[in-house]
């Protein structure tokens, strides 16, 4: 059966390039070794010393680490943002042999390269999409531990905006049978055929991996949203070896419960595969049904339903932990901008976490899913070809963009490589329009003929002339600012509205999406912590016309210098008149609009602030607000609607500053606040000043206090909810304010299933003494203890010592080259080694083993740990082909304990052309 286990803990961490040796061309043997299907280098390599390296759990983006202003990210030219390692250990049971394993990265980037047991397995040259690596072949079972490393290269950069780097999203070990549903193998494709009437098309990618042809049914089961079962389909198939075969299946499903933005009902898929009516996999898959159409003159409609878009898009990026969110940041994300009256999202310029479509379902947000590189190369086809077998499922996914802004799209070239990815596109979805982000080229003649949709960025004073060039395009603005009061966008603003929201009361206009959360402050609706602003404010109102609204901005708070000087307050609302009071004092009246809000400039004094708001002469919505006293309070909030204890779920907690009574203060900019939490849970990070996206103080493991500025009155950690019994309890402190304490209740405290963590079971920081040219007495070696000072080796084949000091050493070796000593004479040299025995298994039953993979000549082992205990091992005679027989030697070390620190001494002689400590050494339980 198939499991999927979480893989985020445990990992070992390195930022840069480790330094390591390089074989010295000294003997061919170390050269020749290196060549070899375990040819990993360095770090890549399975028994690498990471002893030093720090442990941090994914999601983790190593570049939001770097102390590096946002604004610096703007001229990307100019920093260079490194490199880093990852290491971790773990085990595959005995039992898993025969099935399929799989390493699942939800993405990492900007570049990686994924190695297992000292083999590259996978190259992904770009960010964002995630990818699988098939580690079938070379993975070890039982005691014999698994390494994986990756190495992620952010020296060059691909995009303008902050861009992460490092393993920022989750990773997964995938154990399915031999024949399995491939890697996000299935697609639904419902299609309406009479006013009730729908089949449902479904195609299930099966991959076998034996090595021998197999046959097996295919049932495929569908339950409505209320879980009902709706239909049940059966196919039995033969399936070739090494090879995937698509399954497809049809049936139909009269009046469904559809999606729409305002209905988000889904249906669940369970594809089972049996062999012999014994179950051998289960894939869930998630859907829905609905129809989108586009009319060039008329817009979209959904089932039916004239729908106007109006969208919201970010970068992916969240202050304090940059690219690596959690699931509860893109939900908590997604749910204020429907708050506010969203009905879309735009994912601003890449693919997102898989998380994001899985939120626009259920909110009901049509999804511009976005392509990271415009390129028509493999590579980049590859990477597309990934992002749409992930995400054609979800029903919020409106289109497919391939590219924002790109210089190439007017021209034979760029016509020429959209039609190569929309051809693949087509291929791999028929159902969705394909578009992209056009700035450059807009009213470039012949342009965007092969365009379904036609996304316009900015240029406001535009669609009609783009209407009348291309009028048989659906248009729609892929990018644009939003309703700004105290500042205008207004690129090409018409009518006098500053926001520009004109072009949208065209008819032919599909809609637009808005710039909600990235570097553009005019326009942003919600700030790096995702606090609510005034554009929010202007927002819900306008997109909610008929439902009365009214907020005043920025309230009325003040730093006491402030007094009698005149405030800027705008009144956020949907009516058409707004009177304000000071004091119970009038200020006077306004007209109001959606696009040019009532604003009033009033002499700061200490009170209340009223407004009251009249629609089409009748009494309309009112707000009003109070000056609040000085700091004395902190106060928390947890955004999340739920917290599960499972280990992966993050709380994000907000702090505010506030008076005795609680009222906000927004002008309080510096104290510090401390966070703590109880055993519950564990400090990610935090943030505050919108300007500064890296990791505050703290990290990705084990820490659990940290102190973060109040930046406008506001800031907010996170903490990771661990699987123990209890609430999560947070804690702050600010100097001047009591201790204040926020209980959370956990709706679910279980573990998510994962793979457990493991230590190094390999023996690492060789040191290897001078030749030694006579009879080594072991015994006063040993009891002399003077390894420390010798060199520290790596076990790359043969050692040095040995090479060139006989005539004839090796058929490699210049003979040329001067002997120091007669072929007669017997050299030996010494390793020696600490390390403290790893527990590799609860098992009590099983004792260590110290396995030396390869050791050539005649020599002998001794592992010697504290009141004299000791265990020896000796190898007696040469390989018979040396250099091409591993010759393995392996001492019983049952008398020694996990956790004991042990020395291992290994004395060898050159009794063979390959003498030497020549492969890994590592501890295995029997």
């Amino acid at each position: 059966m198939r499991e999927k286990l979480l893989m985020n803990s445990g990992w070992l961490y390195y930022f840069g390039e480790p330094s390591y040796p390089l074989p010295d061309g000294k003997s061919f043997d170390k050269v020749y070794r290196n060549t070899r299907a375990e040819n990993a280098r360095g770090p890549a390599r399975r028994d690498f010393d990471d002893q030093d390296w720090r442990k941090v759990t994914l999601p983790h983006d190593f570049v939001n680490e770097l102390d590096v202003l946002h604004k610096d990210y703007e001229l990307l030219h100019v920093k260079d943002r490194g490199s880093a390692w990852y290491r971790r250990y773990f085990r595959l049971d005995e039992t898993d042999r025969d099935r399929r394993i799989l390493l699942h990265f939800d993405a990492a980037g900007i570049k990686a390269e994924v190695y297992v047991n000292s083999m590259l397995m996978y190259r992904s040259e770009t960010s964002s999409i995630g990818f699988s690596v098939d580690i079938t072949p070379v993975a070890r079972f039982g005691d014999d531990l698994n390494v994986v490393s990756v190495h992620c290269d952010c020296h060059e950069y691909e995009a303008w905006y902050y861009e992460g780097g490092g393993i920022y999203r989750n990773v997964y070990l995938v154990k399915t049978n031999a024949l399995a549903v491939d890697t996000w193998g299935t697609f639904v494709k419902p299609v309406r055929r009479t006013d009730t009437l729908w089949d449902i098309e479904i195609d299930t990618e099966i991959y076998n991996n034996a090595y021998a042809p197999e046959t097996a049914e295919v049932v495929t089961r569908i339950y409505n949203p209320n879980g009902e079962q709706v239909a049940c389909l059966g196919e039995s198939q033969a399936f070739a070896s090494q090879e995937v075969t698509v399954v497809r299946q049809k049936t139909q499903l009269d009046a469904p419960m559809l999606w729409s933005p305002d209905q988000c009902n889904l249906y669940t898929m369970m594809t089972q595969i049996l062999i012999d009516n014994v179950e051998a996999d289960r894939y869930e898959t998630e859907f829905g049904i609905r129809e989108i159409m586009f009319d060039a003159d008329k817009g979209m409609y959904i089932n039916g339903k004239h729908t106007k878009l109006f969208g919201f898009m970010s970068q992916d990026a969240f202050i304090g932990v940059g690219a690596a969110q959690s699931e509860s940041m893109q939900e908590i994300k997604l749910r204020k901008l429907k708050e506010c009256g969203s009905n879309g999202f735009r994912t601003m310029h890449q693919a997102h976490p898989p998380e994001t479509a899985y939120w626009c379902d259920r909110y009901g947000q049509l999804l511009m899913d976005e392509n990271r590189i415009f390129h028509a190369s493999g590579i980049a086809l590859e990477q597309m070809e990934r992002m749409i077998k992930r995400d054609r499922n979800h029903p919020s996914i409106l289109m497919w963009a391939l590219y924002n802004e790109e210089d190439l799209i007017g021209t034979e070239e760029g016509t020429r490589m959209f039609r190569k990815i929309r051809a693949l596109c087509k291929k791999m979805d028929p159902t969705r329009p394909v578009s992209g982000a056009t700035s450059y080229g807009l009213l470039t003649e012949g342009a965007h003929a092969d365009h379904d949709l036609l996304g316009v960025n900015h240029e406001n004073c535009n669609y009609k002339a783009v209407h009348a060039m291309k009028p048989d395009i659906p248009v729609y603005g892929s990018e644009m600012g939003g309703f700004a009061a105290r500042n205008t966008w207004a690129m090409c603003g018409t009518n006098g509205m500053p926001a520009a929201y004109d072009h949208l009361e065209n008819d032919f206009c599909i809609g637009a999406y808005a710039i909600s959360v990235g570097p553009f402050a005019i326009t942003e609706v919600l700030d790096r912590i995702l606090n609510p602003n005034e554009v929010w404010y202007l927002t819900k109102a306008g997109l909610n016309p008929e439902v009365p609204f009214a907020k005043l901005s920025p309230g009325w708070t003040f730093p006491d210098q402030e007094l009698g000087k005149p405030q800027t307050i705008v009144i956020c609302n949907n009516g058409d008149s707004v009177e304000l009071f000071c004091n119970g004092r009038s200020c006077g009246s306004q007209e109001s609009t959606i696009y040019r809000p009532a604003m009033f400039d009033v002499q700061y004094e200490k009170g209340e602030l009223r407004a009251v708001v009249t629609k089409r002469g009748m009494p309309w919505a009112e707000d009003s607000c109070r000056s609040a006293g000085g700091f004395e309070r902190i106060v928390l909030q947890c955004e999340n609607l739920e917290l599960k204890g499972d280990n992966l779920d993050v709380a994000f907690i907000k702090a505010f500053a506030a008076d005795k009574d609680g009222n906000a203060l927004p002008h309080i900019t510096g104290p510090v606040v401390t966070f703590s939490c109880n055993e519950a849970g564990t400090f990610i990070s935090g943030g505050s000043n919108p300007t500064r996206l890296r990791r505050e103080q703290g990290a990705c493991g084990g820490v659990r206090e940290s102190g973060i500025d109040l930046f406008r009155g506001s800031c907010a950690a996170y903490f990771r909810s661990l699987a123990v019994d209890g609430d999560l309890v947070v804690t702050a402190k600010c100097d001047g304010c009591p201790d204040a304490a926020l209980t959370i209740p956990r709706s679910v405290i279980w573990p998510v299933p994962a793979v457990q963590d493991m230590p190094s079971n390999y023996i690492m920081r060789w040191h290897l003494s001078e030749m030694i040219p006579y009879k080594v007495d072991e015994e006063a070696v040993i009891r002399e203890s003077k390894a420390g000072e010798w060199e520290i080796v790596d076990l790359q084949g043969v050692p040095d010592r040995f090479v060139d000091m006989k005539p004839k050493f090796s058929m490699f070796v210049d003979n040329a080259t001067p002997a120091k000593y007669k072929v007669e004479d017997v050299l030996y040299c010494v390793y020696f080694a600490c390390s403290v025995i790893p527990g590799l298994t609860a098992d009590v039953d099983k004792k260590p083993v110290l396995l030396l993979e390869g050791l050539d000549g005649i020599s002998s082992v001794h592992v010697v740990g504290k009141d004299q205990k000791r265990a020896s091992a000796r190898q007696t005679v040469n390989p018979d082909w040396p250099g091409h027989r591993r010759m393995k030697l392996e001492v019983d070390c049952s008398q020694f304990q996990a956790g004991e620190d042990v020395q291992i001494w290994v004395f060898v002689s050159d009794s063979c052309r390959t003498s030497g400590l020549t492969w890994p050494v590592r501890w295995e339980y029997r």
